[in-house]
């Protein structure tokens, strides 16, 4: 039950998490401070001193600065719930009366309190701020030091760093302590000091001075955010919120309106939020108390079907992505002959949506497509493509010439430095991002191949990267290191969680989760009531571009969320901590959102979406276009098929085998002597079936037939090879029914 206490020099309330004392001084309540719970203590988060700020423009044009002090209180309950009422009122300059009342609801449990303020005035005047609540947090060196703070879609600080740095945004846009509303994509505040995560979250949307017409009522409370406290060159962290609003009466970066807000009897202005201190050091547990207290906003509607989706995709890649003068696709809308090149995800694409192609010369034409590709690539297809229509002996061959020779270039620490230093000269630092992509492909071949050599460098570069708390140091040729990068996210989450099939090491799915949280502050949570693309766009990261010296606060490179995604849908399946796959499905969603149709008409861009959407302004953000193959991927799984080949663990004899193909393993059965997987897939069709880490098999049988063991799958429809370097068994594998049964005896 939450309880009121009447203190020698004050009062106080508090739950089982959660204390506000508001000490008395000559009768008056001046400031108050927040304690969170740490085992059996409350421990000192943030203080509100003065309890809030009025500041005001006088009739003969000057500033007032009323700060303010409780003359009353009033306490209530609510059944287990508790209220306190802090209640003032002062005359300016004007003699106009201000009246103010701060109500703070303590719920019977939780790590939160709702603080309710409510500003009047007696007559006409210019409302320049109204602050409550200004949360400081201690910057004090002699106390626990911030490790990290957060402010989604502009700052993610960690150790000394310092939020609104010029590092990642020169000036002018190093000012964003107080953004535009549209460019904090979920609306919450958060600061981890030794133990205690402290912060705020607020609704975006709520109408502050009680106009109920949706299309003029004012919204979004103005926020503000420097840790520590530039603004005053305080000793502290300041995290808080006021009115009215940016950008209608407040400029970015200010802590006042340049336009007042004119105050009028009768009607009050109300601006509420949620303050909450979580026992915990991980400042991302922020964002999870945004969604228990709000919720997931529901997915964007599907602009068509997903099958409408496909076959748009597909009519795409085959006539206006197509290059015959090259026989590859191209990438994007621009003439420049280096952005068309071969996809593998596009030949995946085409090839698996092939087999569901009704009309045999649609299937065929597909089929052509990608053969024409592979054949002016060198006849290299991908190793996933290899599952589908085979090759791997030259795949297994190039994928390990490739990571071998990354595997060279890794550095003492298990990092890799942007780029490979020359010969002679001082090694660079490692950087996260990039070791993290080096550690996705180390470790998705030794998941699929076996291949110890790889598995041993990518455990090695996961070590290194145990000791980072957040995505940066990726694409460092665009954005400072310390930028934090919504896709070195999306390759952490793979790498941890591959290196968890592998290994079957909780410590290594408990990061993954925290990669997959990590993306979360990168993606909009929430939606302005007149932008219809917004919720679920992601930004790529929080920083300027070093090329362009281009903003990207407010602006969605919504194919960074896809591949993002792509990874939710993989990490659901193991953790239930979020509802990751819905993300993941929402953020897919608002891709096609942005696909162009033109309404219907196919013109040469239709199929492709934006390389950039300015979310603030509505509108695109570069005239660059890509084509759609991140969100065919995505769209693909919704439709319950994988592009690439879907791998699942089996326990035998104290090692971790991993079947892996592209057909739907719809049951495996392990026992001592034999291994059994149901398949099904199309029937008539061929697909390919690896089995890694594990010994050879003394019989491979399908449908209850023994198949030969071969030198060359080519040459054969049914049969079986195994690499004995690898330890890895390749069976090729024809169906002539929907279900198959293959069998692997010991």
């Amino acid at each position: 039950m939450a309880t009121i206490l009447e203190l020698s020099d004050g009062i106080a309330i508090e739950n089982d998490s959660l204390r506000l004392t508001f000490p008395l001084v000559d009768g008056l309540v001046s400031k108050y401070s927040v304690y969170g719970r740490k085992g059996d203590e409350f421990e000192l988060a943030a203080t509100a001193d003065p309890v809030c700020v009025v500041v005001y423009r006088a009739r003969d044009g000057t500033t007032g600065t009323e700060k303010v002090s409780a003359a009353s209180y009033e306490i209530d309950r609510r059944g287990a719930d508790c209220i306190l009422r802090l209640e003032s009122e002062f005359h300016d300059a004007d003699e106009v009366r201000w009246s103010l009342s701060i109500e703070f609801y303590m719920p019977d449990r939780g790590p939160r309190v709702t603080i309710t303020g409510r500003l009047a005035a007696s007559g006409l005047c210019d409302l320049l701020a109204f602050r409550c609540p200004f949360l400081r947090v201690s910057a004090d060196a002699a106390g626990p030091q911030r490790t990290a703070a957060i402010f989604p879609g502009l700052d993610w600080v960690v150790g000394r760093e310092r939020s609104s740095s010029s590092d990642v945004a020169p000036p002018p846009f190093d000012r964003r302590h107080v953004p535009h509303p549209y460019k904090i994509t979920v609306p919450v505040m958060a600061l981890a000091r030794g133990a205690l995560v402290t912060g705020l979250t607020w609704d975006p949307l709520q109408m502050w001075d009680g106009e109920r017409r949706e299309s003029s009522a004012p919204r979004y409370p103005a926020a503000v955010f420097a840790s520590p406290d530039f603004t005053q060159k305080a000793d502290s962290h300041l995290m808080g919120l006021f009115l009215p609003s940016v950008p209608k009466f407040v400029d970015e970066g200010s802590l006042c309106a340049e336009r007042p807000y004119q105050m009028t009897p009768g009607r009050e202005i109300k601006l509420e939020c949620n303050l909450f201190t979580l026992d915990s050091s991980n400042v991302l547990e922020a964002i999870g108390e945004y969604i228990n207290l709000c919720g997931l906003i529901p997915p964007p509607p599907k602009p068509r079907s997903y099958k409408e989706s496909i076959e748009l995709d597909i009519e795409t890649y085959l006539d206006r992505a197509w290059s015959p003068a090259r026989s590859s696709w191209a990438h994007s809308s621009t003439a420049e002959q280096k952005w068309t090149f071969y996809s593998e995800l596009v030949a995946l694409a085409l090839w698996r949506g092939s087999l569901f192609a009704k009309a045999k010369e649609l299937k065929q034409r597909m089929r052509d497509c990608v053969e024409e590709a592979v054949a002016a690539h060198g006849a290299a297809s991908g190793l996933s493509l290899a599952y589908f229509r085979g090759g791997f002996s030259t795949e297994l061959g190039l994928w390990k010439g490739r990571l071998d020779k990354l595997i060279r270039r890794q550095q003492r620490d298990g990092g890799w430095p942007a780029e490979d230093a020359a010969v002679g000269r001082k090694r660079e630092r490692s950087l996260p991002g990039v070791t993290a992509e080096h550690a996705a492909m180390l470790l998705k071949s030794a998941l699929l191949t076996g291949d110890r050599g790889h598995r041993d460098a990518g455990i090695k570069a996961v070590r290194f990267l145990d000791r980072v708390s957040r995505p940066s140091g990726l694409r460092v040729w665009d954005v400072h290191q310390n930028a934090p990068d919504l896709l070195a996210a999306a390759q952490l989450l793979a790498a941890y969680l591959d290196a968890y099939l592998i290994s079957g090491n909780p410590a290594r799915l408990e990061r993954a989760v925290y990669w997959a949280w990590a993306g979360l502050p990168f993606v909009w949570l929430w939606q302005a009531h007149n932008r219809e693309v917004m919720r679920y766009a992601s930004v790529p990261f929080f920083a300027v571009t070093l090329m362009d010296k281009k903003p990207w606060f407010g602006v969605a490179a919504q194919w960074n969320g896809l591949v993002y995604a792509r990874e939710l849908f993989r990490i659901a399946r193991y953790d239930r901590s979020m509802r990751w796959h819905r993300i993941g499905r929402a953020i897919t969603q608002c891709g096609m959102q942005l696909q162009k149709t033109d309404n219907g008409a196919r013109s040469e861009l239709a199929g492709f979406y934006p390389d950039a959407y300015n979310v603030v302004e509505g509108r695109e953000y570069y005239p660059l276009r890509l084509n759609p193959q991140f969100i065919t991927r995505n769209v693909l799984h919704l439709l319950g098929e994988e592009l690439e080949p879907r791998c699942e663990v089996v326990a035998r004899h104290e090692r971790r085998a991993r079947v892996a193909t592209v057909a739907h393993m719809l049951a495996i059965r392990s026992s001592p002597r034999q291994l059994v997987v149901r398949l099904g897939y199309h029937a008539g069709e061929t697909c390919y079936l690896t089995l890694a880490e594990c010994d050879k098999p003394s019989q491979v049988r399908w449908g209850g037939a023994k198949l030969d063991e071969i030198d060359d799958l080519a040459d054969a429809a049914r049969a079986w090879r195994h690499d004995a370097g690898r330890s890895l068994t390749i069976v090729r594998l024809s169906f002539d029914q929907l279900e198959e049964i293959l069998e692997f005896r010991f």
